[in-house]
């Protein structure tokens, strides 16, 4: 586990212990989560089309409203900050 860390160690937001100052992660697409690529929209200028996928209802399930535009902004401002967990599963 010590060698993962050393690999990819938690964002510095992170609660964990061996959180590292200096360490970030960012996704690339967090505009877009968790409503799935809006390319296909008629509406190519919206933010996001509060389509009903997956990952939404996970987040709902998880108690983030995320048809609320100001819980929305909440769940993807913590996002990046669980990358970590991301990349150690790869």
């Amino acid at each position: 586990a010590e060698t993962f860390l050393n690999l990819v160690p938690p964002d510095e937001r992170s609660i964990s212990p061996v959180s590292r100052e200096g360490v970030t992660y960012k996704h690339n697409d967090i505009h877009l989560r968790p409503f799935g690529d809006d390319s296909d929209s008629e509406d190519n200028n919206s933010d996001n089309n509060n389509k009903d996928s997956e990952e939404a209802q996970r987040c709902r399930e998880n108690g983030w409203n995320v048809d609320d535009p100001v819980q929305l902004q909440a769940w993807r401002d913590q996002e990046p900050i669980n990358s970590h967990s991301h990349l150690l599963s790869i």
